[in-house]
């Protein structure tokens, strides 16, 4: 409060007020909007497809448990998603149990973010909110591949790299790509001194109809190449020596001429001794 002495004809003393806030914007927060965005009613009540008329949800399974680097069948968090405690917990499976599915394989998966405020539009996520990305449960089958690589960033990178535990990158042109399958739960947070605000977003993909796992695909591959290569080979000797290839009455004829009798004999013998008996 600032008085300012004989500044009025009509008081004898006068002030000036200064207020300063050192606080949180109210309603701050940064959030993650899909490129192409899902409603919150089609989010719950409906089944959205793309344009190649594949889902875009995934149910996940009740009491879901995501799968580590060590098996899909070996989970390292206890991390629960879709829990309901009146079913049993397979692999030792949130209100919410849909997650925004992507089909094998996932590169270079663009993460676009907003900041949001309350009775303001959103604004594109941008230097200097640098972020850190993290996976919840441990998995290491992903990797940041694109980020708008600046000067500010890489100042940024070296004065925080004894502090922060993760690598650092730019919210512009942030990529991801998937080298696994199923659910990835994604933290993504805005370094500290920025804002007074603990500006969080946590983005959940679900992965879907990976291939074969090794060596299922190439044995299946090499079945096919055999079968294929046999039925040629047989077509190409039947056709070479002239026989003509088996037809559904010839088959037919073919069973009936070897088709089994049963001897007299046999039968006689059988019931001879059953009227001893």
């Amino acid at each position: 409060m600032v008085y300012i002495p004989e500044a009025s004809l009509l008081c004898r003393s006068s002030s000036f007020t200064f207020t300063l806030q050192n606080s949180c914007t109210e309603g701050l927060q940064i959030v993650y909007v899909s490129q192409q965005p899902i409603s919150d009613h089609e989010w719950i009540h409906t089944d959205p497809v793309d344009h190649m008329e594949n889902k875009r949800l995934f149910n996940l399974p009740v009491n879901y448990r995501p799968p580590s680097q060590l098996g899909v069948l070996i989970p390292t968090t206890d991390n629960i998603y879709n829990a309901d405690p009146s079913h049993p917990h397979p692999r030792q499976h949130y209100p919410i149990s849909k997650v925004l599915r992507l089909t094998f394989p996932v590169t270079d998966f663009n993460i676009t973010l907003f900041l949001r405020r309350t009775n303001h539009a959103d604004h594109p996520l941008c230097s200097p909110y640098f972020v850190t990305v993290t996976e919840v449960n441990n998995r290491t089958s992903w990797k940041v591949t694109g980020t708008h690589a600046t000067p500010t960033m890489d100042r940024m990178r070296q004065y925080f790299e004894d502090s922060l535990e993760n690598n650092l990158y730019n919210p512009e042109g942030l990529q991801i790509s998937f080298y696994g399958s199923e659910l990835f739960h994604f933290r993504i947070s805005v370094i500290p001194g920025v804002v007074l605000c603990d500006l969080v977003e946590e983005v959940q993909i679900y992965v879907d109809e990976p291939p074969l796992a090794f060596p299922t695909q190439q044995l299946v591959n090499n079945m096919a190449a055999i079968i294929l290569g046999g039925l040629l080979l047989v077509g190409f000797l039947l056709i070479y020596n002239g026989v003509a290839m088996p037809t559904k009455s010839s088959i037919k004829t073919l069973l009936k001429k070897h088709k089994p009798t049963i001897s007299p004999t046999r039968t006689q013998n059988s019931t001879t001794t059953q009227g001893h008996e």
